[in-house]
């Protein structure tokens, strides 16, 4: 663009190609219009493990990750209600192998496709489990802290974790501090 190359057709035509393979991106009416050659480069697919970088991931999971707290109906407990923590990282199933490398990287998860449900290309990568939270998913956001305000939510996410192993969440005054707690997170 410095060298005002893209005045002219064949890089115009170029530069339309790639704005039409990133991200799966439609391309309006009236560039179709005035570029009816555009032909999207086909995406770059890497089958090759990533570098393993701690805060790489860190700042992916700042952007594309979840934490959340799940209540729900559980006839067998005495309250009849459970707590669920949830790590969740959600991606269109053509980083499926990235998502594949994040669960080699952190030890635990699994993918699950929303497909079944919404007939869509997307799938999460998820870990559920309390013993995985408590000593590798948590672990690592303490040695490798969240930077934006998804930092809150986990702190929060720690706290409830830190009370299920208390067994707090068994017990009415416990379950009402996580509803609390729950109710303060993943706010827009």
């Amino acid at each position: 663009m410095n060298n005002k190359k893209y005045l002219t057709n064949e890089i115009l035509q170029e530069i339309v190609n790639k704005k039409a393979a990133m991200n799966f991106e439609k391309l309006s009416e009236k560039l179709w219009i005035s570029f009816p050659n555009t032909i999207p480069e086909n995406r770059l697919i890497i089958n090759n493990p990533i570098i393993y970088n701690p805060l790489w991931l860190s700042g992916f999971v700042d952007g594309e990750g979840c934490f959340t707290i799940n209540i729900y109906n559980r006839k067998d407990t005495v309250l009849s209600k459970g707590v669920k923590l949830v790590f969740k990282i959600t991606q269109n199933n053509k980083n499926i192998n990235l998502l594949k490398q994040i669960i080699e990287l952190l030890k635990c998860g699994n993918l699950h496709s929303q497909s079944k449900v919404t007939n869509s290309s997307v799938i999460d990568y998820m870990v559920t489990g309390l013993s995985d939270m408590t000593y590798k998913i948590i672990p690592f956001f303490i040695k490798y802290p969240l930077q934006s305000n998804k930092r809150k939510e986990l702190e929060s996410f720690i706290q409830v974790s830190e009370m299920m192993k208390q067994k707090a969440h068994l017990t009415e005054e416990g379950l009402a501090k996580i509803q609390i707690i729950k109710k303060t997170m993943n706010k827009r």
